[in-house]
């Protein structure tokens, strides 16, 4: 019993090997890391997905257009005695955004 736990062990520390993620500059000061699998997305897309004044800096979706991951500033900022909170409430959403890709 204890040899199949030590295998499973093993195969599971060194079966599975997360994607490695691309460094990508959006803009001064923003860099992110995305999956190989997200191409930037064309400005006719961008208008198509994303009708707003307000243009995303930066806006990636993959081959299936299934999913899309956009980058964005806020014009309006948190102030400092909520950040706490905005921590909170964006820390599932990026956690989401991970898993999907692990």
């Amino acid at each position: 019993m204890k040899k199949i736990l030590v295998f499973l062990s093993v195969v599971s520390l060194f079966g599975f090997t997360p994607d490695k993620l691309i460094k990508t500059k959006v803009a001064e000061g923003i860099t992110i890391s995305l999956p190989p699998e997200l191409s930037p997305m064309t400005p006719d897309d961008i208008v198509q997905r994303y009708p707003s004044v307000r243009a995303p800096l930066a806006a990636y979706t993959d081959l299936n257009r299934t999913l899309d991951f956009s980058v964005n500033v806020s014009a309006t900022q948190w102030p400092d005695a909520n950040l706490e909170m905005a921590q909170k409430f964006l820390k599932p959403v990026f956690i989401v955004f991970m898993i999907g890709w692990i």
